[in-house]
């Protein structure tokens, strides 16, 4: 039933955002107007349908993603290393707004992932599969952001247009994300709390693999 429904959902996202993209907005908007309906229809999807488990998901996935801007932040402001050149309306400093939303899409689809496996096997294996998920994702989405292009890694150790150093770190995002719902659900402060403990994990394996594969190798 989860399946179905998760299914549904990018059905009703999917056409209206490829409307949105050709019609004549800059990049950038078009892209922050695509993150707003997703935000839109998810949350209308939940009112409809009753789904307590996607509100607590939004609960804790929804601060985490305005969390994550800062991350970007310090990547692109004191590493140096990656370019945010669309914004929808204005910038974060040097990150685009939309990227505030934009998290929830693919962290909703790797816990999801993760959900789904640990049903059929364990948490264990559901949060480790909710990590190899969003490495591939994100790691896929690198490269084709890189030709859009939205942002893209520069003067770094680089596969394709994937940045190395970034590759595991997304991982660990895809597992803490599952690992801290789990603890946090249900309760929203505890959601912000976690959300923002999330964060933090990702912000600091960013940094240290950045040495690790910038510095020392």
């Amino acid at each position: 039933m989860l399946q179905n429904h998760v299914i549904r959902l990018h059905l009703f996202f999917i056409p209206p955002t490829l409307v949105l993209f050709l019609l004549p907005l800059s990049l950038g908007r078009s892209i922050l107007f695509s993150v707003i309906l997703y935000h839109i229809l998810f949350l209308g999807y939940v009112m409809y349908y009753k789904l307590s488990e996607w509100k607590s998901i939004y609960q804790f996935l929804a601060p985490l993603s305005f969390f994550l801007v800062f991350p970007d932040l310090f990547l692109s402001n004191f590493l140096g290393v990656l370019v945010f050149p669309n914004s929808g309306f204005f910038h974060w400093i040097s990150v685009s707004d939309y990227m505030a939303g934009m998290w929830v899409i693919p962290l909703f689809l790797a816990l999801q992932f993760g959900k789904e496996i640990s049903l059929r096997y364990s948490d264990t294996l559901g949060a480790i599969a909710a990590g190899i998920f969003a490495l591939v994702l994100f790691s896929v989405s690198e490269e084709l952001c890189a030709l859009i292009p939205i942002w893209y890694a520069q003067k770094v150790h680089m596969i394709s247009h994937v940045a190395l150093y970034v590759i595991v770190p997304e991982g660990i995002l895809g597992y803490s994300v599952y690992w801290m719902y789990d603890k946090v659900k249900g309760n929203l402060a505890m959601s912000v709390v976690g959300s923002f403990l999330t964060a933090m994990i990702y912000t600091g394996s960013l940094v240290f693999f950045f040495f690790f594969i910038e510095v020392v190798f």
